[in-house]
């Protein structure tokens, strides 16, 4: 196993459960924080990230749209031959730290779904700790690049949407999510890539 993906096992390990279970949507159980001007917090992209000027869409569409879902089950534990990763290894695990706000994760997940099924997100760090894909000062999405041969990692943004679904309904029935209903913290590869893995989690604010 290579080094960085022995490091991003490292912190799956300390994340609580591996679970195999259906898609789920997030419901806004939380209010949102408005802006002092009385506007929704500004989603930022990270580099190469597709834009919502691009599919005429603006920050606000996201927020107020209606719920944005997978239209059918996608299979989490197909890997890419090529990406050197065990699919046994990088099913959803959920952590009670640092939590993403689920009404934000809601959001992201819009956002990963506006775009057609053709426009692919990337990732070409190695690094642990990710690169910014998306964040909206309350929560974030991470991509790594955890091939063995490759400079940059591509999924198609529906897959890391429905990837982020996983972490939902996973994190969701974990016992520890009854105790922190208010948000998520979790990692998981991009469904149909395991060569992006996925941390989403909460920021300082």
């Amino acid at each position: 196993m290579s080094r960085i993906m022995a490091l991003f096992l490292m912190v799956l390990q300390v994340l609580l459960g591996h679970f195999t279970i259906a898609t789920a949507v997030p419901t806004n159980d939380m209010a949102i924080p408005m802006t002092a001007d009385g506007g929704y917090p500004e989603l930022i992209l990270g580099p190469g990230m597709p834009t919502l000027a691009s599919i005429n869409l603006t920050t606000a569409d996201l927020y107020t749209m209606k719920p944005k879902g997978s239209p059918g089950h996608l299979d989490l534990l197909q890997v890419r031959a090529d990406a050197g990763v065990s699919s046994a290894a990088w099913g959803p695990s959920c952590g009670i730290y640092n939590l993403c706000p689920v009404w934000a994760v809601q959001v992201f997940i819009n956002y990963f779904y506006a775009f057609a099924p053709h426009v692919y997100c990337t990732a070409s760090t190695r690094d642990y700790r990710g690169q910014l894909m998306v964040q909206n000062g309350y929560g974030e999405v991470m991509g790594i690049n955890l091939s063995t041969d490759s400079d940059v990692v591509y999924s198609p943004c529906h897959n890391v949407a429905n990837a982020l679904e996983r972490i939902f309904a996973t994190c969701k029935l974990d016992p520890d999510f009854q105790r922190h209903p208010e948000g998520i913290y979790g990692a998981i590869t991009a469904t149909g890539n395991g060569g992006l893995g996925l941390l989403m989690h909460g920021m300082d604010v």
